[in-house]
């Protein structure tokens, strides 16, 4: 038995209904009932500059291997390492927002980007330029 009010940019009043102001009154309602309202998700440790795909290396975690294992077959951080430095910052400028934006689809509002990838200063400062 609340009501939030909101536009675009911000939310405008909290509270229970029976003392929801008379301006908002009139604003189309959306029933809530049975749901939660919660604020976007803050992912605080995000890698979104990076080439290379690493999926094969969750197949082999869920089958047991170890980091070492999996190292030793190619896959970890050397395997984002160089499949980074093989790509030109265009190409990883284009793979960057492809994932922010899929990033966002899911209720991401705000994320903060780690890299590392480059491993050299070069590539890092080239990455985000």
């Amino acid at each position: 038995n609340a009501s939030i009010v909101y536009n675009q940019e911000e939310i405008i009043w909290v509270g229970p209904d029976a003392e929801l102001p008379q301006d908002y009154r009139d604003i189309p309602a959306v029933d809530a009932t049975g749901k939660s309202c919660v604020p976007e998700i803050v992912d605080s440790h995000t890698h979104v500059v990076f080439g290379g795909d690493r999926a094969h290396e969750y197949s082999m975690r869920l089958n047991g291997a170890s980091y070492e294992e999996i190292a030793a077959a190619g896959g970890g951080i050397l395997n984002s390492m160089n499949g980074t430095n093989e790509l030109s910052r265009t190409e990883l400028l284009k793979l960057a927002q492809q994932r922010i934006k899929t990033i966002a689809s899911y209720g991401v509002g705000t994320i903060e980007v780690k890299s590392g990838y480059g491993l050299k200063i070069e590539k890092e400062y080239d990455s985000f330029t």
